[in-house]
Formats: structure tokens, C-alpha cells, sequence
């Protein structure tokens, strides 16, 4: 008997609900789902991509484990369906195998300041810092260029965003400071004080006068307590002990005459 040319929606219908089947069951009910499957593509002249664009164009259906489960939710993006894209998206973006040109297409369909949004409470929560707020975050995402996104290999979409927009954000959520220093060596005390308790850089900067002053993204709570450990008495006997140090690090044993 001659396959019809053209399936009709219900015989396509009730082979996605096999191959639904046979990739959600095991055992007996694998291998009945399987038989049930297969008679079905034959009898209608019909391929595994017929059902799911990502699958061989092939009546096997053993094949359909040998597929990366990333090729059936790419093909979904290409589909008018937003439920679709919308279901292949959320797979996609933590997947942290895709090629760069796989990672190009999910970005083009990618929104993520909404990814940031719907990831906002679990990135803070991780995060444990009380002056980031999920406005600071959504921010972040909006001024996040895709192609940046791109850059940061080795893990998939949504944690390379989140490696990008949790420090932008925490800069965000601090203002940007400047703080005078004594001397060159008060400022990179100073300097990284601000980075201990921010989390962030902060820079010993020589301005035109010829002085000293440190910039930094630290909060009001952080700026208190970088006043209050600052000790002047504290570092100049620090570096008075490290230049007693240095000293007998660099004259050889040899040579000393205080034994």
C-alpha cells in the first residue's frame, strides 16, 4: 500500500505522543512505545525529523538517543510557536555545551533583562549582599551588550550573564568614592581596605596636585568601617617591622655581624 504524501495532523499528533513516550519511559514500556512508533513512521512514509526537526531523517527510532537533546530545542527556535521557543530558551540557556554559533542563535532570541528578572531572587540569594537590590541587577542587563555575553566562555547563557551583570551591579549599588591619603603607602592601604570589604577594585590614584587619593565603589556602611580601621599608628609599625624584615632578607648570612 502506497504512504499517503502528506500525513495528516492527527497521525503526526499521535507520533509525537509516541516519541513523548518513548523518551520519558524505560524498560518494557520503552520497547512497546518503540515498536508502536516505528510501524507508525513506516505505514506513512514518515522520518523521526518529521516529528522533531532536530532528529535524523530516519525511520530508527534507537536513534533518537544518540541526539543531543540541544538539536531539538534549537529546531524549536526556528518554529512559530512561542510556547515553543519560550520551553527551548529555558533548556538552552543552561546548556554549557552549545557551540558559538549555537550560542549566537539562542542570543538572538534571547531577552536578558527578562532572563535577569526571572533569575533576580536566586542570583541574590546566592549573592548574600545587602546593599544589591534586583533593580541594580536589571540595570546591569539593560546596559549589557550581547556580544559580551559571548566572550566568557566555558559555561553556558545565563551564567555567563550573571558572571557579567553581578559585578555591575554591585558597583552600581555602591557609589563611586574618592578618598584622600596621606602618602602613596597610606593609599594603597587604604585602597585595599575598600576592596576587602567591597568585593570590588579599588585604585591608589597620584591626582594633578600631587596627591594622593583612592578610588573605590564602597557603601556608607563600608566607608564607616574602612574609617574605623584605619590606623596610622597600626601601619607605620607594620611597615616598620616589614623594612626590619627586608632588611635582613636581603643581607646573606654570611655577611652579618649581629650573631
Amino acid at each position: 500500500m502506497t504512504p499517503p504524501s502528506s500525513p495528516s495532523p492527527e497521525t503526526l499528533g499521535k507520533a509525537r505522543k509516541l516519541l513523548n513516550l518513548y523518551r520519558g519511559t524505560s524498560g518494557g514500556e520503552q520497547d512497546k512505545a518503540r515498536a508502536v512508533l516505528e510501524r507508525l513512521l513506516r505505514s506513512n512514509g514518515l522520518t523521526l525529523a518529521d516529528l522533531d526537526p532536530g532528529l535524523p531523517r530516519s525511520a530508527d527510532v534507537s536513534l533518537v538517543t544518540a541526539a543531543r537533546s540541544a538539536d531539538a530545542w534549537l529546531a524549536a527556535l526556528d518554529r512559530n510557536d512561542p510556547d515553543e521557543v519560550g520551553a527551548a530558551l529555558t533548556a538552552l540557556v543552561d546548556d554549557p555545551d552549545l557551540t558559538e554559533q549555537e550560542r549566537v542563535r539562542v542570543l538572538r532570541h534571547l531577552d536578558i533583562t527578562r532572563l535577569t528578572e526571572s533569575r533576580a531572587e536566586a542570583w541574590l540569594y546566592d549573592l548574600r549582599d545587602d546593599e544589591v537590590s534586583p533593580e541594580h541587577l536589571l540595570a546591569a542587563a539593560r546596559s549589557l551588550p550581547e556580544a559580551s555575553v559571548l566572550t566568557v566562555g566555558g559555561m553556558s547563557l545565563a551564567a555567563a550573564v550573571r558572571a557579567l551583570v553581578i559585578p555591575d551591579a554591585r558597583r552600581r549599588a555602591r557609589p563611586d568614592r574618592v578618598l584622600r591619603a596621606d602618602n602613596e603607602t597610606h593609599a594603597v592601604y587604604l585602597a585595599e581596605l575598600c576592596r576587602l570589604l567591597s568585593g570590588l577594585p579599588a585604585r591608589a590614584v597620584l591626582d594633578e596636585a600631587d596627591a594622593w587619593t583612592v578610588r573605590a565603589n564602597v557603601s556608607a556602611h563600608e566607608l564607616g568601617r574602612v574609617r574605623a580601621l584605619t590606623d596610622r599608628a597600626a601601619l607605620a609599625a607594620a611597615l616598620e617591622r616589614a623594612a626590619r624584615q627586608t632588611a635582613r632578607d636581603v643581607v646573606p648570612p654570611a655577611e652579618r655581624r649581629d650573631r
